[in-house]
């Protein structure tokens, strides 16, 4: 969540009729300016007197729809947001927005730093579908404004994306991730801040759609811009430490995703309310920590703790499915499938679901079969996930290219050649319909098809692949 009071501030006495030579305003310039060097350095209730004290001055000597009053009603606002008082911020930042609406034209740009912030409270109050239209009518005012590579606009197409990663629909998230990187390289001086939302957001996403590898450097480069800019108890911070400690867990590199999450559960438990997200992200993280050190009672109560507390139906869809991975890993085959079913309920239910969730959860139920050995149930569910094999823009199929893999073997185990030729040859398809040759997915489905090609016998298709493999592995150090 990327707020800018100081920016914002000097914007706002560029428009005020009498700058110094007024006492009043340098008054309330002097209250402002040290409310807002407390707000950075994340002391949000010493922040509070000062802002309370300088909208008093502007509501006295300014009246309410003055600029310097507008500017004091949203800081106010902020600060409550960043408390994790949700509903003391509410009428103050839609007064900002309400007031800016009268005073201003309709076209006015300044509009849109005030929408974006009414947007913030929106997703934090889980109103996500309002604060997409509010990001919308700001981005509109920044495009007419200032046009399409500038800061401001990739600033808001920012946020829209975390919008997207926090509401749980990460494809959304990722088209515009790529396309707030393309507008940043073509910016002279790209906003840090900007820039470390992007991060953040990429290794989310990352990391959930099990892309490890690539979600390393987005993941490191967040946290280190955050660690360096911001103060040790930020919870933009705390969300970076998150997201680095649950890609430690996954690099198994246990003690230090013990240390950095550790240190993110103590950001939010100073600071209940503030990031709703970032403290569930952090909660799952820290339950595929336990489970990793073989603690699985432990890890079991911390994603049962996660899983109640996620409200939306499209983030709700991945912790099932994250959830069931951990009681499948661990051997609960009904309590994995029970999650698996719901989530598939929910999935259902769901309109704007990410198609990669319809293939976890598919490639997890299949899995369950087979660990029970029921392979019929196991045939019709993989039948069922299969894309139509004229279907080649479909998203990243990685879930289910590891259930044909599974069945596959399964099939050879049982002496049925031929249908294991024929799900080797469906996962082939599956490798080059999906990925670009650098995509690391790509190499591991090709080591596992050279592996499949043996077992059935045909060699020579299992050479080509592994010089595929050697290719793809070359493609990737020219990126």
């Amino acid at each position: 969540m990327t707020l800018h009071p100081l920016a914002c501030l000097s914007s706002v006495l560029a428009l005020s009729l009498c700058l110094s030579a007024c006492g009043h305003e340098k008054e309330w310039t002097r209250k402002s300016e040290a409310s807002i060097d407390l707000y950075e350095k994340g002391l949000y209730a010493q922040a509070l007197a000062p802002a309370e004290e300088s909208l008093n001055l502007a509501l006295k000597q300014f009246g309410e729809k003055d600029v310097l009053t507008v500017y004091s009603i949203d800081n106010l606002g902020k600060i409550y947001l960043r408390m994790g008082r949700l509903q003391d911020a509410q009428p103050l930042l839609e007064r900002t927005v309400r007031i800016n609406r009268e005073i201003l034209e309709p076209d006015n740009p300044k509009q849109a730093y005030y929408l974006g912030n009414l947007a913030e409270l929106r997703m934090q109050q889980e109103r996500y579908d309002e604060a997409e239209d509010l990001y919308g009518d700001a981005l509109k005012l920044y495009r007419m404004a200032y046009g399409e590579f500038n800061n401001r606009s990739a600033g808001i197409q920012a946020r829209m994306a975390v919008l997207y990663k926090n509401w749980g629909l990460h494809e959304q998230a990722e088209r515009l991730l790529r396309r707030v990187a393309a507008i940043l390289d073509r910016i002279d001086v790209p906003d840090d801040a900007v820039a470390a939302d992007v991060e953040s957001a990429w290794c989310s996403v990352l990391l959930e759609s099990g892309r490890t590898g690539q979600a390393r450097e987005h993941c490191e480069r967040a946290f280190g811009v955050r660690e360096k800019f911001l103060p040790a108890g930020h919870t933009d911070l705390a969300e970076a430490m998150g997201g680095l400690g649950l890609l430690y867990v996954r690099r198994g590199r246990l003690d230090e995703a013990e240390r950095l999450l550790s240190r993110a559960a103590a950001v939010y438990k100073d600071n209940p309310g503030a990031d709703h997200h970032g403290h569930l992200a952090a909660l799952m993280a820290l339950a595929e920590l336990e489970a990793c050190r073989g603690r699985t009672t432990e890890a079991a109560d911390l994603f049962n703790k996660a899983l109640a507390r996620h409200e939306n139906s499209y983030s709700a869809i991945k912790a099932m499915v994250r959830v069931a991975r951990f009681h499948q890993r661990a051997g609960s085959l009904d309590l994995a499938e029970d999650l698996y079913r719901n989530a598939m309920m929910k999935y259902d239910d769901s309109p704007k679901a990410d198609s990669a969730d319809r293939d976890k959860i598919f490639a997890g139920l299949v899995a369950v079969s087979l660990a029970r050995k029921d392979y019929a149930t196991a045939e019709r569910l993989l039948d069922r996930a299969l894309p139509d094999e004229e279907d080649v823009s479909g998203g990243d199929h990685g879930a289910l290219s590891e259930a044909v893999y599974d069945m596959s073997r399964s099939c050879l185990a049982r002496g049925r050649l031929g249908r294991a030729r024929e799900l080797a040859g469906r996962l082939k398809w599956m490798v080059y319909a999906d990925a670009l040759p650098e995509d690391p997915l790509r190499r591991a489905n090709l080591d596992a098809l050279a592996e499949l090609y043996t077992a059935v016998g045909d060699k020579e298709a299992a050479r080509e692949l592994r010089r595929r493999a050697w290719r793809s592995r070359r493609a990737s150090t020219a990126f």
